[in-house]
């Protein structure tokens, strides 16, 4: 049983392309297998230019190029199949049904108006939409509800009186739903936000999960902040059962490297060793397979350890990133805003830094550089997006699902296949094979 990460955040806009990649990139790196985005500000006109740069399934409903809009991204490893698609025609809802690894799920993504009139209609219609899934035990509604639930979510600004009758229809939703709002359940007193103004002086809880009771000891709900909006992400991690998950790629050389001196230096002082410790092989093929062998186990080396620096670097700052936005938002003072400011420019700068390395490395510049495409180019994305990993196999006569078993089976069989066995030349097939062979030399030395 494998864990599912699930975030929902506001992003203020994927039209930028620095930005849109950076929050994909973001995504992935944290090892995000669904996200809920809202204001995507997508059209029909960037769906699939969208779709090819998150490589995995993707499902929009668009609002226009400056506001609404919402989508729903699935990793690439995750075996998803959709059996049903919902969307209003203002872009704040999408509703999937779907099996992810043939565990059924029901997917909710909101962006909720934000004038009160607006809210009550748009809520009311969502609970007709969703009246056939009440006997339903696996909804997962996430989103930009644009709507405190309670004194404990909001800190100044308007009374949450003046919104009671949305808190209402929300309670309403929940109810007819056996919805909990899992984050407020595990947390009945703490102060955290997802929205709050310049000034820290207004702060409210405008984003959450509400998941089926009968989901609740299977979540573990948070509230991340990031760099690129001004509403923090909501996550929650569950356990279905069932879940598959590819191996690691194969290793390729990041070009970038050539460019790092340390790397560099690395590089030719390894040479001069092998230079020297092998002096005596006479052999050049075999010296100069041996020393690419050298050199790329030293490269993989010093890439891991590069990552693993940049991860730790970013992953420090992101912590006192979460660290000062607790304290700021319990003290807006200058001082913590702007150590905050500073932090989000540190951070922000070693994720565009990554995103541009992602950029290059999957050619997407193509794209912005206004190439025209052709269908090669287009053929290639979709083979590059299609699925790498085995998820199903037949052993013994029985479909298996489980990756770990199929793992096993594709070691054995590989391992028989290479395995020498004796062979008896004797035997009457091998004469005849011989013979042919025979044969053949005898007509090239003939010609």
């Amino acid at each position: 049983m494998g864990k599912l990460k699930l975030i929902s955040i506001n992003v203020r806009g994927l039209n930028t392309s620095i930005k849109r990649k950076n929050i994909f990139r973001y995504l992935k790196n944290n090892k995000y297998d669904i996200a809920f985005l809202q204001e995507t500000y997508s059209s029909n006109e960037v769906e699939n230019r969208w779709k090819n740069e998150w490589d995995g399934q993707a499902y929009f409903n668009h609002g226009s190029r400056h506001s609404k809009g919402v989508c729903i991204l699935f990793h690439k490893k995750l075996d998803v199949e959709v059996l049903s698609n919902v969307s209003d025609k203002l872009g704040r809802l999408l509703i999937l049904d779907c099996k992810v690894d043939s565990e059924p799920f029901v997917f909710v993504n909101i962006y909720a108006p934000n004038e009160k009139n607006q809210q009550i209609d748009f809520l009311e219609k969502l609970r007709k939409r969703m009246e056939n899934h009440n006997n339903n035990n696996n909804i997962y509604m996430a989103g930009d509800f644009n709507c405190a639930l309670s004194s404990v979510d909001k800190k100044g600004g308007k009374s949450i009186m003046e919104k009671q009758e949305v808190i209402n229809k929300i309670t309403q939703i929940r109810d007819e739903l056996n919805l909990n709002d899992i984050w407020r359940q595990q947390n009945p007193t703490e102060n955290r936000y997802t929205w709050r103004n310049n000034s820290f002086k207004i702060q409210c809880r405008l984003d959450y999960w509400l998941i089926s009771q009968t989901q609740n000891t299977y979540c573990k709900p948070d509230i991340v902040n990031v760099t690129f909006s001004d509403h923090s992400g909501v996550t929650i991690n569950i356990s279905p059962k069932g879940l598959n998950r590819r191996g690691p790629g194969h290793w390729k050389f990041n070009k970038e490297l050539i460019k790092e001196h340390n790397y560099r230096q690395k590089i030719i002082s390894l040479i001069s060793v092998l230079k020297e410790e092998y002096t005596d092989l006479e052999n050049k093929n075999l010296k100069w397979d041996f020393f690419k062998f050298k050199i790329r186990d030293e490269t993989i080396k010093y890439a891991k350890e590069r990552s693993k620096n940049i991860k730790d670097e970013e992953m420090q700052l992101m912590n006192e990133l979460q660290t000062e936005m607790q304290k700021t938002e319990q003290t807006p003072s200058k001082e913590n805003t702007d150590k905050l400011k500073k932090l989000k420019i540190k951070l922000e700068i070693i994720q565009q830094n990554k995103t541009r390395g992602a950029i290059i490395r999957s050619k997407t510049q193509w794209y912005e550089e206004g190439e025209k495409n052709t269908k090669y180019f287009f053929n290639l994305e979709k083979r590059n997006a299609a699925k790498k990993s085995v998820t199903k196999l037949m052993i013994n006569n029985a479909l298996e699902s489980d990756f770990g078993k199929i793992k096993n089976e594709q070691y054995h069989f590989y391992k028989d296949l290479y395995t020498s066995k004796d062979i008896n030349i004797e035997n009457q097939n091998a004469d005849v094979f011989l013979e042919l062979e025979q044969n053949k030399k005898t007509n090239r030395t003939a010609c």
